[in-house]
Parts: C-alpha cells; structure tokens; sequence
C-alpha cells in the first residue's frame, strides 16, 4: 500500500516535470519569435559563445 503511494506520488511528480518543460519550451519559441520582430535575425550558435569566453 505504501508502495503503491509513492507510485502515485512519483508520477505526480514526473507529470509536473513535464507541464513544467513544455511550457519553459514554449516561452522560448515565444522569445526567440518576439526577438525575431524586433530585428535579432537569428539564434546564437555554440561557436559564438566558445569565441566570447576566449575558448
């Protein structure tokens, strides 16, 4: 019966991390949209970062 509580429990849990990244996900596509109107013509590439940080 325990077992079965914390199973309940853990699903929870992982449910909630996935509404929780879904919506992150979407709030990046909607700043990455917003950035693309207001002039930012594309996304950072990894390279750009190693070449800042002197890398």
């Amino acid at each position: 019966m325990v077992s079965a509580s914390f199973k309940e429990s853990e699903n929870d849990i992982v449910n909630r991390q996935r509404d929780i990244l879904k919506a992150s996900k979407k709030r990046s596509e909607a700043l990455y949209k917003k950035a693309e109107e207001l002039g930012f013509s594309e996304r950072k590439k990894p390279s750009d970062n190693q070449k800042k940080n002197g890398k």
